[in-house]
Formats: C-alpha cells, structure tokens, sequence
C-alpha cells in the first residue's frame, strides 16, 4: 500500500490525500467513450467553441449540445477530449509521450471540469524540452481550464 502512495504521489504531485473525496477507481478510467473523435463533432468544436491560450496549450471547449452529441443519439459522457499536437513539437515518440500526459492530466481531473463538455487540446511546442512533464503540464492545464471558466473549485464554477 505504502508503494502505491508513493508512486501515485510521484505521479501527482499530492502528498496529502486526506482533502481529496472518495472516489471510486472507475472515476479515475478513460475510456473509448470519453474521446472525441468524430471528425465533424471535432470541426464543430473548432467552429462554434470557445478559444483560450497559454504558453503551453490551446484549449478550445464547447457544450456538448452546440457540438452535435445529442443529435448524434449516443449516450455520450459529461465530458469528452481530443488532443491535437502539430509535427512541429518533435519526434513521434515526443509527441506520444505529450499525448499520454496530457490524457493522464485529464483522467485526473475530469472531475473537477465542468459537465457536459467538449475539449480540444493542442499542445504547443515547448521551448524547453524538460518542460514535458506531468508536474510542469498540469497547473498550466489547470490555470487554463480556470480561465475558461470550466474549472470546479470546492463545488463552484471558477473562472
């Protein structure tokens, strides 16, 4: 138990787990479910979302309702990604180790995101490549998502 703790503490950067609510594991999965991956729910984020920046991500985000999910018949979940990373960052294995930290941040904290939800990530190229890593990349994450307006603070809408 005590390794679990610790790898999971490396991996989050939380050392006290006593403030965190009880969650099941299957709040902490990603599944098939929670991609976006129709091309035309995707264009719809691009056309009708809402764009916000930082030095690390673009984040474009829309309600399911304006990104066609309902009029697809599916049962969709609350929130769902697409991760967009240009040839430009590097290599492909940078870019997929970019993409799995990026979904690992998701997995994390989709629930502290706000419901009903479509999100596209794209990742810009980092000037310094030991700025890839998950405790560089989740306060950006975070801070962003916070400007958006997206982001669940103690059971309000921050942003």
């Amino acid at each position: 138990m005590q390794f679990f703790i610790s790898r999971v503490s490396y991996l989050t950067g939380i050392s006290n787990f006593e403030h965190l609510p009880l969650m099941s594991v299957k709040d902490f999965g990603y599944n098939r479910l929670e991609h976006l991956h129709l091309k035309r729910e995707a264009e719809k984020v691009l056309e009708l979302g809402t764009r916000v920046a930082n030095s690390c991500f673009v984040l474009r985000w829309c309600d399911q309702a304006k990104s066609l999910s309902e009029l697809s018949g599916k049962n969709t979940p609350s929130r769902r990604i697409a991760i967009r990373i240009p040839r430009e960052f590097g290599s492909a294995p940078e870019r997929n180790r970019a993409k799995r930290i990026v979904r690992e941040i998701f997995r994390h904290e989709k629930s502290r995101l706000r419901e009903r939800i479509d999100l596209i990530v794209k990742i810009k190229p980092l000037a310094n490549p030991a700025q890839l890593h998950l405790n560089y990349l989740r306060p950006q994450f975070l801070k962003l998502c916070a400007t958006a307006g997206i982001l669940i603070k103690d059971g309000v809408l921050h942003g």
